[in-house]
């Protein structure tokens, strides 16, 4: 059921409450981002893992030069 306080979850025992088609609607962009992050991440990670610099200083300065941050 969408709704914890309706008949039918107060005849059960057990409720599970699903989302409903509103709430679906308003997760859309929280995913789409969420996911759009993942793959920013997982990128960053690749680019910043082949570039194989081994000193921390030099990441953060390689880092500023191609990010400009």
């Amino acid at each position: 059921t969408t709704d914890g306080d309706s008949t039918l979850a107060q005849l059960s025992e057990v409720v599970f409450e699903v989302a409903s088609s509103e709430n679906l609607e308003e997760l859309g962009p929280r995913v789409f981002f969420t996911g759009a992050k993942y793959v920013i991440d997982t990128l960053f990670a690749l680019l910043t893992v082949r570039t194989n610099y081994s000193g921390a200083k030099l990441k953060e300065n390689w880092l500023k030069e191609c990010l400009k941050y």
